[in-house]
């Protein structure tokens, strides 16, 4: 069945429960440790291999960085809650998650401390930001185009 006799029958596609389940768990862990970083938590730290340095360099982020990023990773979490749920306002949640994320990678692309202190997976890190936000938006903007999204 096409997607567009999937969504006149009022069914979501297949495809539609794969990436608001995985932008579901993906926001979640994101927003988790969003958290964790901001606390300065020493266990997650531990856990996850983050270094002295780089727990020194977010823990001095300027207030600009983390307003966006509080929006990118809380907004995409809403936005794959809206996505699952088939709302049309999922699009600008996932449009206004990529804008703050993109944001931040482009300023982390751009700062030669965080190329120093986070290294290629920094780099690495931004550009799939990225690159899976803008897929997101088109996704999202394309499922709302089928009628899937209301």
């Amino acid at each position: 069945m096409n997607d567009t006799r999937v969504a006149h029958a009022g069914l979501a596609p297949w495809h539609l429960w794969l990436v608001g389940l995985l932008m579901l768990v993906w926001n979640a862990a994101s927003c988790y440790s969003y958290v964790m970083t901001l606390a300065q938590d020493d266990g997650y730290f531990r856990a996850t291999g983050v270094t002295p340095e780089i727990a020194a360099y977010f823990a001095a982020l300027p207030a600009w960085y983390v307003a966006t990023w509080t929006v990118g990773v809380w907004g995409g979490l809403l936005a794959a809650v809206g996505l699952l749920i088939r709302k049309s306002w999922a699009v600008w949640g996932f449009a206004v998650s990529q804008l703050g994320m993109a944001v931040n990678s482009v300023a982390t692309l751009l700062s030669s401390e965080a190329h120093e202190v986070l290294g290629m997976v920094g780099w690495i890190s931004a550009i799939a930001t990225i690159i899976l936000g803008a897929f997101l938006v088109l996704y999202s903007m394309a499922m709302k185009r089928r009628g899937i999204l209301k």
